[in-house]
């Protein structure tokens, strides 16, 4: 592995990065049953980031069937980003017990935290996620909300923590009709 330092993280560099990186290693990885379907790639609203219409990305995206689109966080809102609310967190956290002091020990550090992560885990962040996504609906936009615990872990043990939180179909239609009015 060659590490060296980037200067500047340039919308050409993460353009060149997501290209070259992140679509093939979703295309490797991806099950094969579900390449039709649209596959997300979340970004937040740095200014590097590229435009979720850049023209080179959109045409490296759809050739083997893949529908792979990107998409912008709602600006302000690190509850409603998936890797601030928990997933980087309980990787540093894992990370720090390495005690890397330089980047040559860092980088191995990372990656072996990621290695250990434990997947279910990702779970509850996802269900976490879902949870906030509704009481933001309920509050018609707004973050003054606490973040609903559900006992996660209790529900996990005993197999009974759902992959996905029903939104009810009236707040639903309540938040789509709240859109069209702004």
């Amino acid at each position: 592995m060659v590490m060296k330092p980037i200067t500047s993280i340039t919308r050409d560099v993460i353009r060149e990065f997501m290209i070259n990186q992140v679509l093939p290693a979703i295309r490797a990885k991806w099950p094969r049953e579900d390449v039709g379907n649209p596959i997300f790639i979340q970004q937040d609203n740095a200014p590097s980031h590229l435009k979720l219409d850049d023209p080179l990305f959109c045409e490296h995206a759809k050739p083997d069937g893949f529908d792979i689109r990107l998409i912008s966080q709602p600006p302000n809102s690190p509850d409603f980003n998936i890797l601030d609310l928990g997933f980087f967190r309980a990787i540093q956290a894992i990370q720090y017990q390495k005690n890397a002091k330089t980047i040559q020990e860092l980088v191995p550090a990372v990656q072996q935290a990621f290695m250990e992560y434990c997947p279910r885990k990702a779970n509850r962040i996802f269900v976490t996620l879902q949870t906030v996504l509704i009481e933001a609906m309920k509050k018609k936009g707004n973050n003054n909300f606490k973040i609903p615990h559900m006992k996660k872990e209790t529900l996990e043990r005993q197999g009974r923590l759902p992959t996905s939180i029903p939104c009810p179909p009236s707040l639903l239609d309540e938040a789509e009709t709240t859109l069209a009015a702004l």
